[in-house]
């Protein structure tokens, strides 16, 4: 949060200096529902259990003995290695709760087969939750009603608080109940909300009484399942299960266009065929020889994705192949007068500095395939570079200088509005003064 209350203290202020502000990149956030596949949308448990569905079995797997059933269960959760590299979420099943979900089965006439995922003796069954991950920090809030809060104190997750596709599998791995995927998503689309903790929510909601629209929004409302970010490790493009996290936003004085439709439609099917290339691209293989992304997908593709999402211009989305990255890119269209007199003055210097700083991952600093923790990945970072400046003598205390915070630790440092109009400024707030005061060429 001191990033993002940084970031929008400083839009103000470029703002009162005159400048008009156009914000975009990866925000990595999706308050807005519409924004996110529905089984990674967020139920709220106590709203869901005090307004109750009237039919279908989810009032059955959350009647008020089942649902003591399941919390009961969840209390032995426990996140365990289960390999070298590999971590899981556990939970222990005693025989009373086994024999009563098998009763369950058998009255609903439904069949639950967990064999693959659970292990048991003396009557305790240990079942498995989701998927295995290579960070323990990653599933702290997974298949977790509890309240989860970060170390500086920011609520991650409140209590009651659950992910749909955790919530059902709870159900269906617990009390024996499979509950369709059309009753699912009709929960999803009733009580599920976006992703985020309440202080990122309020931050976005701020941005927009400070006068930024969504430029994606603004120019499609009605637009479903138009993400921009998927979890390629499980090749989840491929069925469009992903989120838009990756935003343009602008102040509202700025002229914008919407420009051409979306390519195909605004409807869902629409989107899938975009994020597939009309199903011409293909889930990689995640095991054997020619396991991972091809090193170029399909060429067929790639001419479908730029006949039909990349053309004529328009505010919206630009879909590339899945090899390129496991994000999309973001356009908005402004009107933009050409007779205006006056060039932009570019110190090619600083430029080639922050681009420097802004690539650094091309330095082979990219994270490992997998769902590693960021907070794991950064601290690899600082032990690598400790580790090079060990091996070339540059650590010895008698000979090492003192260097400012770089990067984004010196940036969260340096206060808003603090005189900064040197050009030859190093500091990456440095905000010249607006064009319009500064002499034409």
């Amino acid at each position: 949060m001191q990033f993002l209350q940084k970031l929008r203290a400083l839009c103000r202020d470029i703002r009162k200096r005159g400048w008009k502000v156009v914000l975009l990149g990866d925000l990595n956030m999706a308050p807005d529902p519409k924004d996110i596949w529905w089984e990674y949308r967020i139920i709220d448990v106590n709203r869901l259990l005090a307004d109750p569905p009237k039919g279908g079995k989810i009032k059955d797997a959350v009647s008020s003995e089942n649902w003591d059933r399941i919390m009961r269960v969840m209390r032995t959760r426990e996140v365990v290695q289960v390999s070298p590299d590999r971590y899981r979420v556990k939970i222990e099943i005693g025989q009373p709760d086994l024999t009563a979900a098998s009763e369950c089965n058998r009255g609903l006439g439904s069949v639950h087969e967990a064999s693959s995922s659970a292990t048991g003796d003396g009557g305790v069954k240990t079942i498995y939750l989701g998927s295995a991950s290579n960070s323990m920090l990653s599933l702290r809030s997974s298949y977790n009603l509890d309240l989860v809060v970060l170390e500086d104190g920011t609520v991650v997750k409140p209590n009651g608080w659950i992910e749909v596709d955790e919530l059902f599998e709870m159900i269906r791995k617990v009390v024996g109940i499979n509950v369709s995927e059309a009753e699912q998503r009709k929960v999803a689309d009733i009580w599920g909300m976006g992703r985020g903790s309440a202080e990122i929510k309020q931050w976005f909601g701020l941005m927009r009484g400070d006068g930024m629209r969504d430029s994606f929004r603004w120019a499609h409302p009605n637009a479903k399942e138009r993400f921009t970010c998927w979890d390629q490790y499980r090749n989840r493009r491929y069925i469009n299960a992903g989120s838009r996290i990756d935003y343009i936003l602008l102040d509202d004085t700025i002229p914008m266009e919407k420009g051409a439709q979306l390519p195909l439609g605004c409807d869902a099917d629409a989107a899938l065929r975009c994020a597939t290339a009309d199903g011409l691209h293909t889930p990689a293989p995640r095991f054997g020889e020619d396991k991972g992304i091809p090193e170029m997908d399909s060429e067929v593709a790639c001419e479908w994705e730029f006949v039909n999402c990349s053309q004529p211009f328009r505010t919206g989305i630009v879909y590339t192949a899945p090899v390129f990255s496991d994000h999309v890119a973001v356009t908005a269209l402004l009107q933009v007068d050409f007779q205006r007199p006056g060039k932009a003055q570019v110190d090619e210097a600083q430029a080639s500095e922050r681009l420097h700083e802004a690539q650094s991952h091309k330095e082979g600093r990219r994270p490992p395939k997998g769902n590693q923790d960021i907070a794991v990945f950064f601290r690899s970072m600082a032990t690598k570079k400790k580790a090079e400046e060990e091996c070339s003598g540059s650590s010895n205390p008698a000979k090492a200088k003192k260097t400012r915070p770089a990067g984004i630790r010196r940036w969260l440092k340096q206060p808003v509005g603090s005189p900064t109009n040197d050009l030859t400024s190093t500091d990456d707030t440095a905000i010249a003064e607006p064009m319009k005061k500064r002499m034409r060429i």
